[in-house]
């Protein structure tokens, strides 16, 4: 697992050397660090790569890589396509990702994503899909109770836990965004985990006001902050920030600027 993690973080931040200066969409590199009560802080590196692209069309590399604090690793890798109407007010996206999880008893789980979108410039939508690949629980050698996302402990079994979410969120002019949405897995020996998600996250673009190749340094940082419920482990919050490297975007407009944004999923 933590091979596998090594390689993906390194084709992650190979994404960042492979941009050319006449792409209308550049790689990008993002660097999130998180805090959740009860589950201690975790770090991600996600890059996306440009493998195909057209004014209105765009398909994509998206590999990414998560260590927790416990050292459990993660490692996503994905295929996706992102199309704009031809007056650019509608993006429409579709992404498939393979995971491979470490669960918190060290356990390796093997899973399938997949996820729409739809943006306008200020309105997001978007809701995925999770499936297991193979075994979906695991003896422990202790007993426990809880767990995070959609992996959950119940006396000595860890269980994984299919399922979906989805969320709406509201982007401002200013940088300030809001998102609501919601959560359901579900496993018929434990209690179903379903309940409301939040989160509210603030964007500066160029914070720096870096021009030319320094631009690439950095591009954008987002703050983030949210929390979701439900019954069995009642109320978690998280809050941290995330750094993007890409090339220059100032050819582009409207919503072609969200055409290289990592996708988002619930289960990280």
């Amino acid at each position: 697992m933590r091979k596998i993690l090594a390689l993906l973080i390194v084709s992650s931040a190979v994404t960042t050397s492979a941009s050319a200066d006449d792409w209308m969409y550049k790689p990008s590199l993002n660097l999130q660090g998180m805090f959740q009560n009860g589950h201690g802080s975790y770090n991600v590196i996600d890059g996306l790569l440009p493998l195909l692209q057209y004014p209105q069309t765009l398909t994509f590399l998206e590999t990414r890589g998560v260590s927790r604090y416990r050292g459990q690793y993660q490692g996503d890798f994905g295929l996706g396509l992102r199309l704009l109407t031809p007056q650019r007010q509608w993006l429409y996206g579709a992404n498939a990702f393979y995971s491979m999880i470490e669960s918190p008893q060290q356990r390796e789980l093997n899973q399938v994503t997949g996820g729409l979108e739809l943006q306008t410039q200020h309105w997001v939508f978007d809701a995925n899909g999770y499936y297991s690949v193979g075994a979906n629980e695991h003896l422990v050698s202790s007993p426990g109770y809880g767990g995070r996302q959609n992996i959950f402990r119940d006396d000595n079994i860890e269980y994984y836990m299919p399922g979906y979410d989805g969320e709406a969120g509201y982007r401002t002019d200013f940088g300030l965004a809001g998102y609501v949405g919601g959560f359901r897995f579900y496993n018929k020996n434990l209690p179903l985990l379903a309940g409301p998600i939040g989160r509210v996250t603030y964007s500066i673009n160029n914070p720096l006001d870096l021009t030319g190749a320094w631009s690439y340094l950095l591009n954008r940082v987002t703050f983030e902050s949210g929390l979701y419920f439900d019954t069995p482990r009642r109320l978690t919050w998280f809050i941290g920030a995330t750094i993007r490297i890409a090339g220059p975007e100032d050819n582009l407009t409207g919503l072609e600027h969200h055409m290289t944004d990592d996708v988002q999923n619930f289960v990280h």
